[in-house]
């Protein structure tokens, strides 16, 4: 580590849609910035490579979040190079879409796996290791709550751990800051959808 103090960021699900553009918010803020990825090395990397293009500083990581030990041993090798984390962003999340008579085991097991045990994964640790003062962020969807019925079997991994519906006014802010527009916009997110998702959706409670 060196010896001049540096502030780090992880944010897990960092290397697409929202995840990647919230990744390269602490870059500019001087952030070193941990774009942590399951999968596909390709667009981390170019996350990685739009933060330090801007003069920030930024590596990807891959880790499974679903699994304790990947997780702790991201923290342990972010903390070798950078010192203690400051900020844990909590993104990472799957949804494979299925009507219930159509779902097995293995796609319900593996997104509560990531959207549930992988958020909590991350919690554990970064409220064992985070330094103080350090900021813990936690995304969710109100997806579940605008899906058809035979779909809703995702509502209880998608929102487990939101305590509210006040994520909705929160999303928007993202969406707002990050898109520098005076009144929120839709998001690109293409883990629910591949075009924008409509504005509604973001500001107004389902019924």
């Amino acid at each position: 580590m060196s010896e001049q103090y540096i502030k780090t960021a992880i944010v897990i699900g960092a290397s697409r849609g929202i995840g990647a553009a919230i990744a390269q918010r602490p870059g500019r803020n001087g952030f070193a910035v941990i774009v942590n990825y399951s999968s596909d090395l390709v667009p981390a990397q170019d996350v990685v490579s739009k933060i330090t293009g801007a003069g920030g500083r930024a590596t990807a990581f891959k880790a499974n979040i679903s699994d304790p030990a990947a997780m702790k041993g991201m923290f342990d090798q972010v903390e070798t190079r950078y010192g203690d984390v400051n900020v844990l962003i909590n993104n990472g999340g799957v949804m494979l879409l299925s009507s219930v008579a159509e779902t097995d085991n293995e796609s319900f097991d593996k997104q509560i796996a990531v959207n549930l045990k992988g958020t909590f994964n991350g919690l554990c640790e970064a409220a064992r290791r985070l330094r103080n003062g350090g900021r813990i962020v936690s995304f969710s969807s109100s997806v579940g709550g605008t899906l058809p019925t035979d779909l809703r079997r995702l509502r209880g991994n998608q929102s487990g751990h939101r305590s509210d519906d006040s994520h909705s006014g929160q999303g928007a802010a993202w969406a707002r800051d990050h898109h520098q527009c005076p009144v929120p916009r839709p998001c690109r997110n293409p883990t629910v959808h591949r075009g924008q998702i409509a504005r509604t959706n973001l500001l107004r409670r389902p019924a």
